[in-house]
């Protein structure tokens, strides 16, 4: 219930996604990765169920993974890091289909992809984005910014049910 301002820091969200597949297309240019690589290269731990996903697979959206926020634990409240994410994908046994068969939008992919990001370079996934995309192209980017407390300094998402979208002439279709 506090009103946005123009300092109202925002979570980018999806919108990061262009930038970590921009990420992994300069690592495979610079011969640090191939789009061929396996999830194990990246992962050893990752259950024998991954073993045919490729990057490829994760950046086309057809790898098959379960969306992890089908799976993640109830009790959870808070937005988890992409090493959560790997995690709870090592605690499955399965996909929901054949690497390659099928599209399914997919946050877990992403995630790999931004850890596979930090193995492939050696740097954390926002100093990568910083020097590797921002910086050669001369925009200002910010950091997550957390007050004194700790507290984040940023609006939270607003999730609305079905009937408040087609109230607000939103139409979702799943």
């Amino acid at each position: 219930k506090i009103p946005c301002t123009t300092n109202t820091n925002f979570r980018l969200a999806s919108v990061t996604k262009q930038f970590t597949a921009m990420s992994i297309m300069i690592l495979a240019e610079r011969g640090k990765l191939s789009l061929a690589d396996k999830l194990s290269k990246f992962f050893p731990e990752f259950p024998e169920y991954g073993k045919d996903i490729t990057l490829q697979h994760l950046l086309t959206h057809t790898s098959g993974l379960l969306d992890y926020e089908e799976v993640m634990p109830a009790n959870v409240t808070i937005p988890l890091a992409d090493r959560d994410v790997l995690w709870i994908m090592c605690q499955q046994d399965h996909l929901e289909f054949s690497p390659g068969k099928k599209f399914h939008y997919s946050n877990t992919a992403y995630s790999l992809l931004s850890l596979i990001v930090e193995a492939a370079s050696g740097q954390k996934f926002a100093k990568f984005l910083k020097a590797n995309i921002f910086q050669p192209l001369g925009i200002t980017t910010f950091e997550w910014v957390k007050r004194k407390d700790g507290i984040p300094i940023a609006a939270s998402g607003l999730r609305m049910r079905s009937r408040d979208l087609l109230k607000f002439g939103f139409l979702y279709l799943n």
